[in-house]
C-alpha cells in the first residue's frame, strides 16, 4: 500500500519539477561562461547544452527513492557524480570544522591582542615598567632629602658665624677678676706647669737690656692675665744655663762676697702679677746652709739695696740700710723689709733647708713658697 500511495502523487510532483528544471536550464549567466573558459571550453554547443540540461534536470529532480523510477534516478546521479555514493534523502553532509594541518589560515593564533599568550605558557602584558617608576620615585625622594639637609646645614652654619662675628655675643673679658683662674681655652704666653726659658747675650747685654727684656715678659704675663708665678730659666746666647754669680754680675747685684761664695750656680727667676704689678723673685740653693744663715744675718740690712735692680719700676728708690722684721707663712719663718708702701714694694726672704727664696713683695714670696711646696 505504501508504494501505491507514492505512485498516485508522483505525476503531479514530477510535472512541477520538470517545469522548474526547464526554466533553470534556459538561464545562463556570465559566471557559467567564466567557468567554461577556466575549464578550457570556449563555447557550448546546443547538443551539449541539452545534454547538460538533462544532467542538471536529472540531478535536480526529486524523486521517491522507494520507487523504480527513483532508484534509476539515483543510480544516474551516482554515475554523474563520479561514482560517489549519493545520499538517498537528498541531504548534503556538512564539511568538518576540523582544520587541515596544512592550512596555515586555519591554525589558531598563538597570540592575541590583549593578554598575549606564547606557547611557553607565560602571559605577556603591555604594561609600563613599574620597576623604573619605583626607581625614579626613590631618586626624587633622595634628592629632596639632600636638598633639605643642605639647607638646614647652611642655616645653622650661617647662624653660628653671625653669632661669632657679633661682638655683643662674645664674653666680656674686662670683668674677669684679677685673681680668677685662667681660662683653659686661651693661649697663654708662658707655661704654668714647667719652667720657661729667657735668654741673654752675655757678651753684649747691658743692664738696661736685661730690664727691658724682663719688662716685656711682664707685659705679656699681664696681657695673658696669668695670676700664678711664672718660672724662668736664664740661659746665654748658646742656650746654656747661666750661673747665678754670672747673672748677678750682669744685673749688677751688690751682693756680699760671703753670701755670693756660698750660692750654687743653678737658680730660678720668678715673675708674679701682684695686683696688676709685675714683681720678681729668686730661688737659690746654698752649699752650706748654716754658714749661709750666719752670712745673711751679718748683711741683712743691706740686702734690699743689693737687689734693687730686681724692682722693674724706675722711680722707686731704695735705702742702703733697711731694717727687717720677722713673720711666718705656712710654718715657714719669713724676714721682710718695707721699701715702698705706696708701690707695694718690699724685700721678703725665707730659708728652708739649703734653699733661699726671695720676693720683692709679700705676695710674691708667698706665691713662690706655694709653688715650690707642691
Amino acid at each position: 500500500m505504501a508504494f501505491s500511495w507514492f505512485s498516485r502523487k508522483q505525476p503531479a510532483d514530477k510535472e512541477a519539477k520538470e517545469e522548474l528544471s526547464n526554466l533553470l536550464g534556459i538561464v545562463r549567466t556570465m559566471k557559467d561562461d567564466l567557468e567554461d573558459v577556466r575549464n578550457g571550453r570556449q563555447g557550448t554547443s546546443p547538443d551539449q547544452a541539452e545534454k547538460q540540461e538533462d544532467k542538471n534536470n536529472l540531478s535536480q529532480k526529486t524523486v521517491n527513492p522507494f520507487s523504480e523510477e527513483g532508484e534509476k534516478v539515483l543510480q544516474a546521479r551516482d554515475k554523474a557524480g563520479g561514482g560517489r555514493a549519493g545520499n538517498p534523502f537528498g541531504v548534503i553532509s556538512r564539511p568538518s570544522n576540523t582544520p587541515s594541518p596544512n592550512d596555515s589560515q586555519s591554525q589558531p593564533l598563538k597570540y592575541s591582542l590583549s593578554g598575549l599568550t606564547p606557547e611557553g605558557g607565560e602571559v605577556l602584558t603591555d604594561r609600563p615598567g613599574k620597576n623604573h617608576q619605583a626607581l625614579w620615585m626613590w631618586i626624587i625622594v633622595a634628592l629632596m632629602f639632600v636638598i633639605i639637609a643642605g639647607g638646614v646645614f647652611y642655616f645653622f652654619s650661617q647662624r653660628n658665624q653671625m653669632e661669632t662675628e657679633d661682638p655683643s655675643l662674645l664674653p666680656d673679658t674686662t670683668s674677669i677678676p684679677k685673681n680668677a683662674e685662667e681660662p683653659a681655652t686661651q693661649d697663654l704666653p708662658y707655661a704654668l706647669d714647667k719652667p720657661n726659658y729667657i735668654s741673654f747675650n752675655t757678651e753684649t747685654v747691658s743692664l738696661e737690656d736685661i730690664r727691658k727684656t724682663l719688662s716685656q715678659a711682664a707685659l705679656r704675663m699681664k696681657a695673658g692675665n696669668i695670676v700664678q708665678p711664672i718660672e724662668f730659666l736664664v740661659t746665654d746666647q748658646n742656650n746654656n744655663p747661666l750661673a747665678f754669680n754670672r747673672f748677678a754680675f750682669l744685673l749688677t747685684l751688690d751682693l756680699a762676697p760671703d753670701v755670693a761664695a756660698l750660692a750654687n750656680e743653678n737658680f730660678s727667676l720668678y715673675m708674679y702679677n701682684d695686683d696688676g704689678r709685675a714683681r720678681l723673685g729668686l730661688a737659690l740653693t746654698f752649699r752650706d746652709a748654716p754658714a749661709a744663715v750666719l752670712a745673711l744675718a751679718k748683711t741683712e740690712t743691706a740686702l734690699p739695696y743689693a737687689f734693687q735692680n730686681l724692682i722693674l719700676e724706675p722711680n722707686i728708690s731704695v735705702s742702703k740700710i733697711t731694717p727687717f722684721r720677722s713673720s711666718a707663712y705656712n710654718q715657714v719663718a719669713v724676714r721682710f723689709a718695707n721699701v715702698s708702701a705706696d708701690q707695694n714694694v718690699s724685700f721678703d726672704y725665707a730659708l728652708a733647708g739649703n734653699q733661699w727664696f726671695i720676693g720683692t713683695s709679700k705676695n710674691t714670696l708667698r706665691a713662690i713658697l706655694d709653688i715650690n711646696k707642691k
